[in-house]
């Protein structure tokens, strides 16, 4: 996938700009504050539509503006050059035009245009909070599986009413459990899928990471990737899932929320068998971060 022109309108601090780009390879170079991360911030967001910052559309548009645009044309494999279209104006949703046809779920074409981007957020993955690795994984998967991204969906959906459904009913009130039960099913259906594949997905990682981590450290040290869940056994997740939700009975109606399922999970890096988040340093991380993300 080669990214032939990019146009950006009110973007940041981009007010009009279009570029053509070199099939061999791209330079930016400039010094602090010359725009150079907003260039890469929206060749990102063409990929996944949104930012790999923090923060919300009308902070991307460029300052005293309604909206911004942007614009890509990409070279496939195969020689066919494909276009994508992003706009969002003040109080509209965001509209995504591929091959100048509004796509009413922009959902669907996440992996269209897979983008892999190191920047300084992206510490956050190995030194950071659980839910900064979930959402590197689940980027990851989505980018390549389609059918995990509708499930991912779903799940999300499924989990905030079912915390809706706890923060608004007693327990002792009758009724309760079989009132319960179809968030229950929903949750172990789509919630079951995910851990499934996101256990598929840290085999093939934690090989390649450490093979890309060895070599970049000269053989000193080793580094294994784990997927830690809420889910005990691997082998019988859907058996395994149900059982966890009966045993935590008691402790989501008492806490309003859902303590069970892959929105808990973690991956967990290890250095020589060392927690990385708890003994590794600067330098380690940023060692991990770069294996990680040339296994992508």
């Amino acid at each position: 996938m080669f990214l032939q022109k990019l146009s950006l309108q009110n973007f940041r601090n981009y007010e009009d700009i279009t570029v053509e780009l070199n099939r061999g390879g791209n330079l930016l170079f400039g010094d602090n504050g010359e725009k150079k991360t907003n260039f890469l911030e929206s060749i990102y967001f063409l990929s996944v539509f949104r930012s790999f910052k923090r923060g919300s559309s009308s902070e991307i548009a460029q300052w005293e503006t309604n909206g911004f645009q942007l614009s890509g044309f990409f070279e496939t494999v195969s020689g066919i050059t494909r276009s994508i279209d992003i706009r969002w104006e003040t109080g509209q949703k965001k509209q995504v035009y591929f091959e100048g046809e509004l796509i009413p779920k922009i959902s669907e074409l996440i992996g269209t245009f897979p983008t892999v981007i190191m920047s300084p957020e992206s510490q956050e993955i190995s030194r950071g909070l659980p839910q900064e690795r979930r959402r590197f994984l689940d980027l990851c998967i989505s980018m390549v599986d389609s059918e995990y991204l509708r499930h991912l969906i779903a799940y999300k959906r499924v989990t905030k009413q079912r915390n809706k459904f706890l923060l608004l009913t007693e327990q002792g009130k009758s009724g309760y459990s079989a009132a319960l039960e179809p968030w229950n099913v929903k949750l172990v259906q789509h919630g079951s899928f995910l851990i499934k594949r996101r256990l598929e997905a840290i085999d093939k990682l934690s090989v390649t990471c450490r093979e890309m981590y060895a070599e970049i450290s000269g053989g000193r040290e080793e580094l294994a990737v784990e997927y830690r869940s809420t889910i005990p056994d691997a082998d019988r997740i859907e058996e395994s899932f149900r059982k966890q939700l009966m045993r935590f009975r008691d402790d989501e109606q008492r806490k309003k929320t859902t303590l069970v399922g892959p929105h808990r999970d973690d991956i967990k890096f290890c250095l020589n068998g060392n927690d990385a988040r708890k003994y590794a340093s600067q330098g380690q991380h940023k060692t991990i971060l770069l294996a990680l993300k040339s296994a992508d």
